[in-house]
């Protein structure tokens, strides 16, 4: 496990020297942007930006490693499917979070000692958030094969995860600790099924939709359903069989084409009489 760590970080080090520096020249932006107009409130965040930046790149280097088959290359480097997909979670993840965390701990330090403990605590609750959304990401990337199909599915989930996200938040917005230790948790198990269908897939199914087949009718049924429940979602109070009808036409054109891509029939037409 050591030797694959120090491998793949050799092959990503100019990825990784990118998104830091991505990350430092965004939040340098931020905090000069607060400085000129006055407003050093703004900054207490800003050390955020570096684990965005890096996470955004890290995400971009994942794609393009499966553009150039890189994955394949290091199976035959004796490094196993679950290594490959904990040594990108630390060195993509784990790794950006702990250092934006540190340097948002020094800014804090600098700007607003006397308040430091309030503000730690709401800075580890929006890295969390980009734990949470990191970890659903690594299940997406996962289990979808070609990378266009991984960023529409990245996209999708989180549009409809927005509603009852919302909801859920307005539940517990009042315990800024449960919210941390329920995102944790759920991060935590995002990243244990991601994990595990990790050792399922093989460079065969690089190319196909759903690169498990057992769950590929799942996949479909997830589309349909999220996105008539996230339909119905903004109609509340006016809910009738007309508004049913009408917000089943996107569900069902969306799952349609989901099929289409995951199972791929052929179809035969025949002009003879």
């Amino acid at each position: 496990m050591k030797q694959a760590m120090k491998l793949y970080a050799l092959i990503k080090k100019d990825q990784i020297i990118l998104a830091f520096i991505l990350g430092v020249v965004l939040m340098g932006l931020e905090v000069g942007t607060s400085l000129w107009q006055n407003k050093v409130s703004n900054i207490v965040n800003s050390g955020l930006l570096l684990i965005g930046g890096w996470l955004l790149v890290g995400f971009v280097s994942l794609l393009m490693d499966q553009s150039r088959r890189l994955d394949i290359w290091l199976y035959t480097q004796k490094i196993s499917r679950g290594q490959l997909f904990i040594i990108r979670v630390l060195l993509m993840v784990v790794v950006p979070i702990v250092t934006g965390l540190a340097v948002n701990t020094l800014i804090l330090l600098a700007i607003q000692p006397a308040d430091l403990r309030n503000l730690m605590l709401t800075s580890a609750n929006l890295a969390l958030g980009y734990f949470f959304i990191a970890s659903l990401t690594a299940v997406i990337y996962t289990i979808i094969g070609p990378n266009w199909m991984k960023v529409a599915g990245l996209f999708f989930t989180l549009a409809v995860l927005v509603q009852p996200l919302d909801t859920i938040e307005s539940l517990w917005h009042n315990d800024l600790l449960l919210d941390m230790v329920v995102t944790l948790l759920t991060s935590m198990v995002l990243l244990s099924i991601g994990y595990s269908l990790s050792k399922k897939i093989s460079a065969e199914t690089t190319d196909e939709a759903v690169r498990v087949r057992y769950l590929r009718w799942p996949v479909v049924i997830f589309v349909f359903v999220a996105t008539d429940l996230t339909s119905l979602a903004n109609h509340v109070g006016q809910v009738d069989i007309k508004v049913v009808v009408s917000t089943m036409i996107v569900p069902i054109v969306l799952s349609g084409l989901t099929f289409f891509f995951v199972f791929r029939p052929k179809l035969k037409v025949s002009w003879d009489k």
